[in-house]
Parts: structure tokens; sequence; C-alpha cells
């Protein structure tokens, strides 16, 4: 029960306390902004929130490219749980989101 409370009522913490690796102060902010618990306060669009994420400054910026040549390499893999690893998308990764294939 306090579990379910706790979802209702507290907010997440951000993903850069929870991991060791390096999240984009903006980055935390496009989830944590997702996750509120108003409505109103999140990206109301997939557009807004896509155009969110690509203004994140990144030292290897996920492109088009990238997307396609991750997909061919990886997306076909069949595993019931894949660890996440080097190879999975960063922001798939933070997320904690297994993709399908």
């Amino acid at each position: 029960m306090q579990a379910l409370m706790d979802h209702i009522q507290k907010s997440p913490e951000a993903p850069s306390e929870r991991t060791s690796q390096q999240i984009p102060p903006e980055l935390d902010a496009i989830l944590l902004q997702s996750l509120s618990k108003d409505p109103n306060d999140r990206p109301q669009t997939m557009q807004d929130l896509a155009e969110g994420l690509k203004r994140i400054p990144l030292a290897n910026p996920w492109t088009e490219e990238r997307a396609r040549r991750w997909w061919l390499e990886n997306g076909s893999r069949r595993e019931a749980a894949p660890p996440l690893v080097e190879s999975t998308p960063p922001a798939v990764a933070i997320a904690g989101v297994r993709p399908h294939a």
C-alpha cells in the first residue's frame, strides 16, 4: 500500500541520482517533466517531447544513421530479457526500456 501511495504522491528522483552513468541535466529534466504527477506539466505531444530530446547536447549525437545501424545490428535479437549494454541506445538505456524486435 505504501508503494502505491508513494507512486501517487511522491515525485520520482532524477535518473542521474540512480546511476553512475553521465546523464545530461537536460535529459533528467525532460524525463522528470514526462513523469510529472500533473498531466498539464508533461510534454503535451510527442513532437514536444522529440523537440526537447533533440535539444540535449550529446558528445556523440543520436542520428538517424546511428539508429538505423543500431537496429540492423541489435533489433532482430530475440532474447527474453537482454541486458542493457553499450549497444543500447542512450535514451533507452537510461529509461530502462528494452526495445522490441
